[in-house]
């Protein structure tokens, strides 16, 4: 059987199926109701793009689609690059992830830890201490829970190894994204936090984040980097 047409005509400029009287006699053919007609052909043209990328195929893109897809996220028109950027972000977070890493670079850092965590044999222990680390200065800060507090000062090469790990491999930036819950980030609702964290970039982007749930596994990584400094 026949699939049976819809009704009307599609407008490819606002991405609207009207009536045929609300297409003129040219309209018909070039797919641009009357509507859309009367825009300059910028902003028709504008428009069409920002139709395309709502309506780019669920489907693997081919290599034209991902050139064209990654050209519109340095467009010129503000809407276009918006979209697109959401669209790229949405298909390829790990494209989008590795290409953020390149603009950040850490000068400060603290790191709070104030909780129960696992020992390498499982078992649970309490820990009190906080780091701050400055790649200016080269020196890491440990406070114990005494109130303690120690200074080393690493080579210049060995510290910008590990920050650089820490944003690259531990992926710090998106911490906040991926291991805090609704309840920490409302400040009203939030407990105390077993961890916290607060860097500084040197692109001027500032972070804090931390959460009561859990500390997750970057988290005690970088924690255990820290420490073996002090060894």
């Amino acid at each position: 059987m026949a699939k049976k047409k819809l009704p009307g005509h599609f407008c490819k400029v606002c991405g609207m199926r009207k009536s045929n009287e609300s297409f003129s006699g040219r309209g018909h053919a070039a797919h641009i109701c009357k509507a859309c007609s009367r825009l300059s052909p910028a902003r028709q043209a504008e428009e069409m793009t920002l139709r395309r990328l709502e309506n780019l195929p669920l489907r693997r893109l081919s290599e034209s689609e991902m050139t064209w897809l990654k050209n519109r996220t340095h467009d010129h028109r503000p809407d276009v690059k918006s979209l697109a950027c959401m669209v790229y972000a949405q298909r390829f977070p790990r494209q989008v992830r590795n290409q953020k890493k390149q603009e950040l670079s850490i000068q400060t850092l603290k790191l709070n830890i104030d909780g129960d965590i696992c020992d390498p044999y499982g078992d649970p222990v309490y820990i009190r201490e906080s780091y701050q680390v400055s790649r200016t200065s080269s020196a890491v800060v440990r406070i114990q829970q005494d109130g303690t507090s120690q200074t080393v000062s690493p080579p210049p090469k060995i510290l910008n190894k590990l920050l650089k790990w820490t944003v690259h491999t531990l992926e710090i930036f998106w911490w906040r994204e991926d291991y805090c819950g609704p309840a920490d980030v409302d400040s009203e609702d939030a407990e105390s936090p077993l961890w916290s964290a607060h860097v500084e970039y040197s692109n001027g982007e500032i972070q804090d984040m931390g959460s009561a749930d859990d500390v997750p596994d970057p988290v005690l990584e970088l924690l255990s980097a820290l420490a073996e400094l002090f060894e």
